[in-house]
């Protein structure tokens, strides 16, 4: 686990309750599939532009 992933997982996770919307820019690190399921693991939704959620294999909405 890299230090960004680390540092994701103690901040904003531990954070984040179910129904939070959490928004993603193009930002390298918001890109990797891990981020993605951490998020969603917390049962929050996850949105950022299109192009973005497809490279994340997701849909944008």
């Amino acid at each position: 686990m890299g230090v960004r992933q680390a540092s994701f997982d103690r901040v904003l996770v531990l954070e984040l309750i179910a129904g939070d919307i959490v928004v993603m820019d193009n930002l390298g690190s918001h890109k990797c599939p891990a981020v993605r399921v951490a998020i969603e693991a917390t049962s929050s939704r996850l949105t950022a532009p299109t192009s973005i959620l497809t490279f994340c294999g997701g849909d944008a909405g």
